[in-house]
Order: C-alpha cells, then structure tokens, then sequence
C-alpha cells in the first residue's frame, strides 16, 4: 500500500470518525470487546436471533431485507442458497470525510464495503457482518479496515480518536433494520 493511499485512508477515517463520534454515548466508545474477536482481531457484528417462523418464512423474510435494503438485492447477494437457509452479500456504505489539509475545502465521497451473512432455521436466525474494507473516492484498492487500523496504532494516532467506532452507527442502524424486517408479521 503506498505511504500516500495510507495517509489518505488515515485521513478519511479520522475525518469520518469526526462526524460519527457526536452525538455517541461513553458506553458505545466501549463497544471493542464486544465486537472485536478477541483470537483474529477483526471487527465482527454477529448474533442469534429467535424468531418467530420456520426456516422457508425466515428465509423469505431476509431475502426480502436484503431487495428492500439494498433497492434490490441482485448486485449484493453473493450467495443465495434457500435449500441450507443462507444468503451472503458484499454491500457498501458511503460517508464523506474532511479535507486533508487546511487548504483543501473538497469533501470526499467514501466506501466502507462489509459482508453480511445471513442464516435461518426454524425459530430462529443468525447474522454475521464482518469483512469491513476502506475505498477513497478516486482510488480501485479495498484496504483491510483492521490493518488500517492496526497501521494507525503502529503510528501512535489511535490515541487522538476512538476509531473503532467508524463502523457502529451504521452497522447498528443496518442491525436494527434486519430485526425490524425479522419480526415482522405477513397479515396478508
């Protein structure tokens, strides 16, 4: 990765976290231990739910999530598999991020890319997102948002933000959805 992809990327998740840190609770700056792994060091969301339903209505259920989250689900879903109750995707979130410089006044449009895994079984559901990825606006390469920030801890700017909580919000606010859309009931 070059030093000034590195700097950028540096830029963009201090500038981020910014934006994302008003307005958070002191318990959510905590929220490390629960979604870090403690043995790979990678960022993970992940839960079993119980539900109300068999495994095909719980199906039907996320796959309709993931059409009615993603205003259609056909360049997200990796994996659609009804037969074992699974569906995987690799979708993004965008977020700008402040200028790098004084003197530049542009703000960036971003990508955190992430993948969400979804499995259901009679009664209940499990959902899985993990797999985070930083792209800059003007650049191809995905870099690993746990070596990203690894790199910000080797240069002693982990102290100056709480950055883990870059993911939070929106995961949290994609968490909610997905429980929302989980226990909804079809009164057809």
């Amino acid at each position: 990765m070059s030093q000034r992809f590195f700097f950028i990327t540096v830029t963009i998740i201090l500038g981020t976290l910014n934006f994302s840190v008003k307005g958070q609770s002191s318990s959510q700056f905590n929220f490390a231990n629960k979604y870090i792994d403690s043995l790979t060091g990678r960022i993970i969301f992940k839960e079993v739910v119980p539900a109300t339903g068999n495994k095909q209505q719980l199906y039907s259920k996320a796959k309709e999530w993931f059409i009615r989250n993603y205003n259609s689900g056909k360049d997200i879903i990796q994996l659609d598999d009804p037969a074992n109750g699974k569906i995987i995707g690799r979708a993004p979130f965008s977020f700008q991020s402040m200028p790098a410089t004084a003197d530049d006044l542009n703000i960036y449009n971003n990508t955190l890319w992430y993948t969400i895994t979804i499995n259901v079984k009679d009664g209940a559901y499990r959902y899985v997102i993990s797999d985070f990825g930083v792209q800059h606006h003007n650049e191809k390469e995905i870099l690993d948002l746990e070596a990203v920030l690894k790199k910000m801890n080797e240069l002693n700017l982990s102290e100056q933000m709480p950055f883990y909580l870059f993911p939070y919000k929106n995961t949290t606010d994609l968490i909610t959805s997905l429980k929302k859309q989980m226990n909804s009931k079809d009164d057809f």
